[in-house]
């Protein structure tokens, strides 16, 4: 009987061995199929674990019917699958893959744009977008070779509203101080 449990203790802290395994184990559970925070976690568990293309797969679950969310909750949701898709395309800039990069950014910026118009008060959506948007500038100026300062100008306005919204913002100091140089370098100004 020992034995038993002591099989049964080992099998058990195989699933807290982390975060991703401990929601897969969550998974088996079928009443997880619709919950919108399991889907949710589960999503970010592969997303910290580098599986870009499983956490996509499990943030668009969350848009079923069945799964309850808020409005906000929904919006967030959209901004996630933003954010996956920019980190995706960052990944692809790096290699040279400019025409891979396009792509997901194409589907990144409305994602982003539409949640930045509906949550204007809420500054990781404004950083989320700032850094789609200099993304953006960088792989149209790698593949046609000509600086388009508008795109950099819209990416330097959501840092300023998210460093309005969090005065404290590393991440959008850090990324309007890339786009003020990148701004430099071509000659534009920042307004």
């Amino acid at each position: 009987m020992t034995a038993g449990y002591g099989y049964s203790y080992y099998e058990r802290t195989q699933v807290w061995q982390s975060n991703l395994s401990f929601w897969q184990d969550a998974e088996r559970n079928p009443k997880m199929a619709y919950n919108r925070m399991f889907l949710n976690n589960i999503a970010e568990a592969y997303l910290t674990d580098g599986q870009r293309i499983k956490a996509l797969n499990y943030y668009e679950r969350i848009f079923a019917p069945q799964v309850k969310k808020t409005p906000f909750e929904n919006e967030m949701v959209k901004y996630s699958i933003g954010i996956v898709h920019v980190e995706i395309a960052e990944e692809s800039y790096i290699e040279r893959k400019y025409a891979e990069a396009s792509a997901h950014l194409k589907k990144a910026l409305p994602l982003l744009e539409g949640a930045a118009e509906r949550l204007p008060a809420t500054p990781i959506v404004h950083k989320g977008l700032a850094l789609g948007l200099l993304l953006q500038g960088k792989v149209s100026l790698s593949i046609t070779r000509r600086f388009d300062a508008n795109v950099f100008y819209r990416a330097r306005k959501h840092c300023l509203m998210a460093l309005s919204l969090d005065k404290g913002s590393q991440l959008a100091r850090e990324t309007m101080a890339e786009i003020d140089a990148l701004l430099a370098r071509y000659g534009a100004s920042a307004r």
